[in-house]
């Protein structure tokens, strides 16, 4: 999956829950172009919650929902 973000900072956190809450990936990268890169085929089908914080503490979230 591919993340265009709206910020232009160098460094990322990349946080995905499960419904329940749970923290089931957590990513750290730097930014080279304005897409984030996450891989999701490891993961089961349903709904995520997906947060994106920024080096300027610029934080994005969204639910994402996976379906293979």
């Amino acid at each position: 999956m591919n993340y265009r973000t709206r910020n232009y900072s160098n460094y990322y956190e990349i946080k995905l829950y499960n419904n329940q809450g749970q923290t089931v990936q957590l990513d750290k990268t730097i930014r080279s172009s304005d897409k984030i890169e996450l891989a999701t085929s490891k993961l089961e089908n349903g709904l995520y919650y997906l947060e994106i914080i920024s080096d300027d503490n610029y934080i994005s979230s969204s639910k994402l929902v996976i379906v293979h």
